[in-house]
C-alpha cells in the first residue's frame, strides 16, 4: 500500500520525523502495511424565540431571536508498518544520491535504511455558533387587506476551530522522533440585514 508520507509534505512533520529530506523527498513511498480510522461527528441545534403583541389597534409588533450552535470533530489516524523489511538494508539507486545533497547522503541512506514505523493522527474540533433578530410590524387596514414590513438585521456566524497534527517514527526499532503542532483559530462572519 502507498505511503501516507508524501502527501503531509505541505507540513514539517515527514522531514522533522527523519522521513523526508528538507525538500520533500522520500524512499518511504510504497509497500508498507497501514492502518488507519477517519472519525467524524458533530451535530447541530437551531432555537427561535417568538413573540408578538397589540401596540395600537390594527397595529401589531412581533420579534424573533434565532439562535444557533453546532459543532464537528474530525479524528485521523494512521499508523504505517515495514512488516516484510523492505526498508532494512534497501538498495538505494545512483538517481537518488543526485536528489540528496552529497554532504548528507551517508545520514539519509542510514535513516531511510531502517525504518520500522510511522505513526500520525490529525485532529480537528468546530464549534459554531450565530444569533440573529428580526422585528417586525403589521397594520390591518381592513379585515381582508393588512401591509406589513419585517427587518432582519445582521446575523454574526462565530466560528473556534481547535486543530493538531502530531506524527512518530520509529526507526532501526530503538530511535524514536517526534513532531507536530497545535493551532487554535476563531473568526467571524457577518451577513447583512435587508428589510422584506
Amino acid at each position: 500500500m502507498s505511503s501516507i508520507i508524501p502527501s503531509l509534505f505541505d507540513s514539517d512533520i515527514p522531514f522533522y520525523t527523519n522521513l523526508s529530506t528538507l525538500h520533500d523527498f522520500t524512499l518511504i513511498d510504497d509497500s508498507v502495511d497501514q492502518v488507519g480510522d477517519i472519525i467524524e461527528s458533530g451535530g447541530s441545534n437551531n432555537w427561535n424565540f417568538s413573540g408578538a403583541v397589540e401596540i395600537e389597534e390594527n397595529i401589531f409588533a412581533g420579534l424573533t431571536l434565532k439562535v444557533y450552535n453546532g459543532s464537528y470533530k474530525s479524528e485521523k489516524y494512521f499508523d504505517e508498518y515495514d512488516t516484510r523489511g523492505i526498508y532494512v538494508n534497501r538498495p538505494v539507486q545512483d538517481t537518488v544520491k543526485s536528489v540528496v545533497n552529497p554532504d548528507q547522503d551517508s545520514l539519509y541512506v542510514r535513516l531511510f535504511n531502517t525504518f520500522n514505523e510511522f505513526h500520525y493522527q490529525e485532529l480537528l474540533n468546530a464549534e459554531v455558533s450565530s444569533a440573529q433578530i428580526i422585528f417586525g410590524l403589521l397594520y390591518q387596514a381592513t379585515d381582508e387587506l393588512r401591509f406589513g414590513i419585517t427587518t432582519h438585521f445582521p446575523t454574526t456566524i462565530t466560528v473556534k476551530e481547535n486543530y493538531s497534527m502530531d506524527g512518530r517514527s520509529l526507526l532501526d526499532n530503538t530511535i524514536e522522533y517526534t513532531d507536530g503542532f497545535d493551532a487554535t483559530n476563531e473568526y467571524g462572519i457577518t451577513t447583512p440585514g435587508f428589510l422584506v
